[in-house]
């Protein structure tokens, strides 16, 4: 017996064994679950900001008095964007200094401690010190936002990122529209027993820190940037470091706008409501509700449009058009509660659409030690939009007496100037998106000894070649930069020069030396791999071309010469069984070397 019992101890301890490493293994999570472990952490700190900022504005009209409400939302209001001002740029050197999901835990466990500290304040009534809780609350979203944004490229696949911004920009949209909604609704069912409504707040930030608990652990990206200084000088400084990625700077700037897009429609749809349509300005709050709601939907669908593709710029330019098209028609369509909800929505939806894209790219193609501190730069101009927002409402409304719905019709030319600044920077990508999506479905495009995926020195030509083949073989790639060569300027002509990658070659007479000198000025301009596509209008100019002092320049700096030939087979014929049938389109690619 006693030898059975040697046998069996040994046995023993190794099913123990196995059973601690079982155990002891850290939980790994889907990438699925990552994303519901982080939305619920940011969620839930979207929803107690606006909880408690509007919490705040109630209890202190409680104790104040109506006649102080415009003191009362100025100064909450300038309490609540402050920290995002003066300590965005900090935050993001911290975000990228340590590891990204610490600091989601650290402004989480911060944010129990405040909410537990506001439970105090509410209940003895120190009506001064809200202010002061409604900053450094705001602080802790200040410290989040960098981290929550930057940790992204850390979990997820750079396919997913467009997903995961869409979701996360929805999300918080939502979460925005509820934080607002259950502050009038719990000071309501809780008789307007404000510590209670903080002890609300209280449970979501436990909830928020519980999520943030379970984050996988990151790395430090091992910035080496050092805390403090001019918060000015460290935006500044961010920037110039943008400025080395190609349309980041673009990105940050129309990442701004939205935001004072956003700001200036919140705060000129109540006068609307007022001024046009006869409402309330709790009706005008429904309607910007609309709105927000209309942002979330058009920031999930972007995400859900561009998943598993590589961050697709020339969204954004197209949902800017529909956004000016949108902005026009408001004061025209929106001729009661109803129609302004449903247009406010719509405006909202496109609006969703053109900040994901860039919220992507930001995420996508910072540095890695630098992440952080680029978002933050975004959020610090964002918030600087914020503030110019109502700045231009005062001065629209009480220097220029202009009146909300011709405010609107102004938003949609500043729209418009920022719509074309953007396509000017993403024409290539929104060349490629508008091909993609609205003019390859009609066709079967073929492609024989293709060079579309090249790497050496590249100049392709073609013969005279219409504009919806021309944006067939652009939205195969980005890299192209289109240079259409004709005998005279034409009536549209710089209209067109006007996007970012098309420019007009003229050989009439006196025109040859001077456009050579344009060529070599444009191909010393050329990003790194975007390669010169010469369109030619005619068998005159091809001939030009081919004895020009124009192809010597491109082969004196090591060019290889493709030619691309078309052949057309339309099956858009009266019979009934064809007309379904897409056109055939071949393209042949024949090296002219």
């Amino acid at each position: 017996m006693a030898s059975i019992r040697l046998l069996e101890r040994p046995k023993e301890s190794l099913r123990r064994k196995r059973f601690l490493v079982k155990w002891s293994k850290p939980i790994r999570f889907g990438e699925r679950h990552k994303l519901s472990i982080l939305n619920i952490a940011q969620i839930l700190s979207v929803l107690n900001d606006n909880l408690f900022k509007f919490t705040a504005i109630f209890f202190l009209l409680d104790l104040k008095g109506q006649a102080s409400t415009g003191d009362i939302v100025s100064w909450i209001g300038v309490m609540f964007v402050l920290p995002f001002l003066l300590f965005s740029s900090t935050c993001g050197v911290i975000s990228d200094r340590f590891s990204k999901s610490r600091v989601i835990i650290f402004s989480k466990g911060l944010e129990v401690v405040l909410m537990a500290l506001s439970i105090i304040v509410f209940q003895l009534k120190l009506d001064m010190l809200v202010y002061p809780m409604m900053f450094l609350i705001c602080l802790q979203s200040t410290i989040l936002s960098p981290a929550k944004y930057a940790i992204i490229p850390e979990l997820f696949k750079r396919e997913k990122f467009s997903k995961v911004s869409g979701a996360i920009t929805s999300s918080s949209y939502v979460s925005m529209v509820m934080g607002s909604f259950l502050a009038s609704f719990l000071a309501q069912i809780t008789n307007r027993n404000f510590p209670w409504v903080i002890a609300i707040c209280l449970l979501f930030a436990v909830v928020g820190f519980v999520a943030s608990m379970m984050l996988p652990y990151t790395r430090p990206m091992g910035s080496k940037k050092k805390l403090g200084g001019f918060f000015i000088k460290q935006v500044v400084d961010t920037m110039k470091l943008a400025k080395k990625v190609p349309n980041l700077t673009v990105c940050i700037y129309g990442n701004a706008f939205f935001l004072f897009f956003g700001a200036f429609l919140q705060l000129n749809i109540i006068p609307f409501a007022i001024e046009a349509l006869g409402l309330t300005d709790v009706q005008g709050g429904y309607i910007f509700v609309m709105a927000a709601l209309g942002i979330a939907i058009g920031s999930f669908l972007s995400g859900k449009i561009i998943a598993g593709r590589e961050v697709e710029l020339g969204l954004a330019p197209v949902a800017g058009v529909f956004m000016i098209i949108t902005m026009m028609l408001f004061p025209i369509v929106a001729t009661s509660l109803r129609s302004a909800m449903i247009i406010c929505s719509i405006l909202g939806f496109f609006a969703g659409l053109f900040q994901v894209p860039l919220d992507t790219f930001i995420q996508s193609y910072s540095d890695e030690k630098n992440r952080g501190q680029v978002i933050a730069a975004s959020n610090f101009l964002s918030f600087v939009g914020v503030l110019i927002a109502p700045l231009c409402i005062y001065l629209l409304s009480s220097v220029f007496h202009l009146r909300s719905t011709y405010s609107f019709v102004l938003m949609a030319f500043v729209d418009l100037f920022i719509a074309l600044a953007l396509f000017k920077s993403v024409a290539p990508s929104t060349f490629r998106f508008i091909s993609e999506r609205f003019i390859q479905p009609f066709y079967e495009i073929h492609f024989l000894n293709s060079v579309l995926n090249f790497r050496e020195e590249l100049a392709i030509c073609c013969r005279k070649m219409s504009w919806p083949k021309i944006f067939l073989i652009l939205g195969e790639s980005s890299k192209f930069h289109l240079f259409i060569v004709k005998a005279k300027k034409g009536f549209f002509d710089p209209l067109i020069g006007f996007i970012g990658n098309i420019d007009y070659i003229y050989y009439g007479r006196g025109e040859c030396i001077k456009q050579t000198v344009i060529i070599q000025k444009k191909l010393e301009e050329l990003p790194p791999k975007v390669h010169p596509f010469f369109v030619f209008y005619s068998e005159a100019a091809y001939t030009h071309f081919q004895t020009s002092i124009y192809r010597e320049t491109l082969l004196n700096q090591d060019y290889s010469f493709q030619e691309v030939t078309i052949r057309h087979r339309s099956h858009f014929r009266p019979s009934f069984p064809r007309v379904y049938k897409r056109s055939q389109l071949t393209y042949q690619f024949i090296n002219l070397d």
